[in-house]
């Protein structure tokens, strides 16, 4: 049988416990009669919760806790893939650690797509990257390369 990394296998790299024991224990610290659901209702609230500091989970200790877009916390991977725009053939691809920021390893990414193409004898001519990328560093880096650089720039005035 295969098992899957999920939400509930945390456990506590320290304490060995798992979540819900965490959770628990923290509330019954201040009402002693408290509930496993009264511990989960006010966990709901409760900021930095779910830190890849302090927590792994114990199926898949390579997946990292994270946020998706739609505002859910699930243990995952970073999937990256780098696809011909005119075509749709994906040129590259590879999985990272949730917890490495898409800004980090962009110019590698970049690199290798370069490289994959120039393997063909083809060449790289323009690279579009979402908000995500926008950095200083990945700027600077695609001012260094020859393809020409679309980056979204992130929203700074939220109206």
């Amino acid at each position: 049988m295969t098992q899957t990394a999920s939400m509930d296998s945390l456990h506590h790299k320290e304490l060995g416990c798992t979540y819900e024991e965490y959770m628990l224990a923290m509330r019954r610290q201040d009402t002693p009669e408290s509930t496993k659901a009264e511990a989960m209702q006010e966990d709901k609230e409760r900021k930095g919760k779910a830190s890849n500091r302090d927590w792994e989970s114990g199926t898949d200790s390579e997946s990292r806790i994270t946020q998706h877009a739609d505002g859910h916390t699930h243990l995952s991977y970073k999937v990256d893939t780098s696809i011909d725009l005119e075509t749709g053939i994906i040129v590259c691809a590879g999985a990272e650690l949730a917890n490495v920021s898409d800004q980090s390893d962009f110019l590698l990414r970049v690199d290798e797509a370069t490289e994959t193409l120039a393997e063909r004898g083809l060449s790289v001519e323009v690279v579009v990257a979402d908000k995500g990328h926008h950095s200083g560093e990945n700027l600077a880096g695609m001012e260094e390369r020859s393809p020409i650089a679309l980056i979204s720039s992130p929203k700074t005035n939220k109206r």
